[in-house]
């Protein structure tokens, strides 16, 4: 952010220049047009005038002189009001023609992002505001500017956070209902769709999440801009990527039990997970549809639809969940086929909404591929940095449920490994949606040529995120014993779960601080920065989880 304050002081400088180059400048009174006050030297020649006639020769001669400087004096007045004239209807004509219009070939976009052929135009109203915000003395405006900032990012924040919950509950659901599915093999069904849950997360997932991370990106700053076209481009990118990188998602699905034995995980478990994983994997295509939607409409701050649509696909999952696992002989694995279902619906509904809405007569240019070709190498760079932050964020997870398979009562542990996933990501809602928020507003700004406000935006969302994470770890340090029992009543997997809550609980802000600085970094365009980042702080949330 800091390296955007030089074009921005520029940008100030050159709307100050303009605006003292078109502001009517204050008339002297000897040279005002038409004023009636008479000059100095008009007096003067008056006076000389009246000489009586009783002179001396010398004295004549002397008038004589006088009368003749007093005449180069009248003109050089009578040159002077004529220039000053010229020179105040000059002003005038500056100061009423019309504003200047930027050349097509100079791009204002202050963005990392060169993907956009039109000039980016920024609002009639910033460079007045940049103006006025650099004016010592000016706290007002700035006030004004900060406090309608704030809003609109809590507004954002708060319709993310329904949409988080939203999309959290169903997997949530799944998880209480397989914990509570059959007591005798509890662990068992816990410790699979747990498995099941690493294995995706490392293969569709992180898919998934590159396609996410290159796509908060560009459709914020397209928006922010102004190119509503260049979001279907952006769609039409995704799915070519997705196409590209599903193959091999597939395969590797194909063989999990080898890769799974091959990580140490006994064939029984091994043989459960590839169940879950098979049922689920029709899903994927619909899922990573969902997300490039999704992704776009985040971009234009259009949320409540995304809630509207996921609260109805809450609704289906959960009776799908309840038939498939409980109604048929599909048993724990009715919850995979359930979610691919529910992916299905998800995709038809939001499909719908966007052609019903006029968003898709807005937004989308047709089918373009060799345009979307064009633009895969940046979306890759995006999508790549931001797989490098999943990966160092989540694969440590990953990495400790793999690890928690190998020890002596693996069952139990990956069952509270599972739990306690499911309870940390239900705190971590709050300063996700904040995260979210930021990315998509930061993005905006940034877009709309605004680097000032992106950078407001981003120390609100940092001191926001981590007022949620204090709150968020009290109530695990307080709720530690109780909130296992929602899972399972297994008292050896609600131990260890209560345990680690109860040690993780302080670490709470520095996942927050770290989540909502990635979703900065995906608004700037700067993902390998983040990836830095998140290299940097993985080995402090390996140690989160280990203990």
């Amino acid at each position: 952010m800091r390296d955007l304050e030089g074009p921005q002081r520029t940008i100030v400088t050159n709307c100050r220049r303009i605006s003292l180059r078109g502001r009517p400048q204050a008339h002297s009174p000897f040279c005002s047009p038409g004023s009636k006050q008479q000059l100095p030297h008009t007096n003067c020649v008056a006076a000389m005038r009246n000489v009586p006639p009783r002179v001396s020769q010398g004295a004549t001669s002397a008038a004589n002189a006088v009368t003749a400087a007093s005449a180069r004096l009248s003109m050089t007045a009578e040159s002077t009001k004529a220039l000053w004239d010229g020179l105040s209807r000059k002003i005038a004509q500056i100061s009423t023609s019309e504003p200047l219009k930027p050349a097509a070939a100079v791009a204002t976009e202050r963005t990392p992002l060169l993907l956009f052929d039109a000039t980016v135009m920024p609002s009639s109203r910033s460079g007045v505001e940049d103006e006025e915000t650099s004016l010592p003395g000016c706290v007002k405006p700035i006030s004004r500017r900060h406090s309608s900032e704030c809003q609109a990012l809590l507004r954002l924040a708060f319709q993310m956070l329904l949409f988080a919950i939203v999309d959290f509950a169903p997997n949530f659901l799944s998880g209480v209902l397989t914990g509570h599915l059959s007591a005798a093999h509890s662990s068992e069904f816990m410790a699979a769709r747990s498995l099941a849950l690493i294995f995706n997360m490392v293969t569709s997932t992180t898919l998934i999440a590159a396609m996410s991370a290159a796509m908060d990106t560009l459709c914020a700053q397209a928006y922010g801009a102004g190119q509503l076209r260049e979001l279907g481009l952006f769609f039409q990118t995704g799915l070519l990527v997705f196409c590209i990188g599903f193959p091999p998602v597939a395969i590797a699905s194909f063989y999990c039990v080898e890769l799974l034995e091959l990580a140490g995980q006994r064939r029984e478990l091994a043989q459960l997970v590839r169940s879950l994983v098979l049922l689920a994997l029709p899903g994927v295509p619909f899922t990573a549809v969902n997300a490039l939607m999704c992704k776009i409409l985040q971009g234009q701050s259009r949320v409540e639809p995304l809630v509207g649509v996921g609260l109805l696909a809450s609704v289906v999952q959960a009776t799908l969940l309840y038939v498939f696992m409980f109604r048929t002989p599909l048993g724990f694995t009715g919850s995979a086929l359930a979610i691919s279902a529910t992916m299905a619906c998800y995709a038809i509904v939001l499909a719908t909404y966007l052609y019903r809405s006029g968003l898709y007569q807005r937004e989308w240019p047709g089918w373009q591929f060799s345009e979307a070709v064009r633009l895969m190498p940046e979306f890759l760079r995006l999508g790549v940095s931001g797989m490098a932050m999943f990966v160092c964020e989540v694969w440590g997870f990953a990495v400790v449920g793999l690890s928690s398979g190998m020890l002596p009562h693996a069952a139990a542990v990956v069952s509270a490994d599972s739990s306690y996933a499911n309870l940390r990501w239900l705190g971590a809602l709050w300063y996700a949606a904040i995260s979210l928020a930021g990315s998509v507003r930061v993005g905006n700004a940034l877009g709309a040529n605004d680097p000032a406000r992106a950078w407001h935006t981003a120390k609100l969302a940092l001191v926001l995120s981590s007022a949620c994470a204090l709150v968020s770890s009290v109530a695990m340090l307080l709720l530690h014993g109780v909130l296992p029992f929602a899972f399972t009543s297994d008292e050896r997997v609600v131990s260890i779960t209560s345990k680690l809550l109860l040690v993780t609980s302080p670490l709470q802000v520095f996942a927050a601080i770290s989540s909502v600085s990635q979703g900065i970094f995906r608004g700037c365009g700067l993902q390998s920065l983040g990836a830095k980042s998140s290299r940097n702080l993985n080995e402090l949330k390996e140690y989160q989880c280990t203990t």
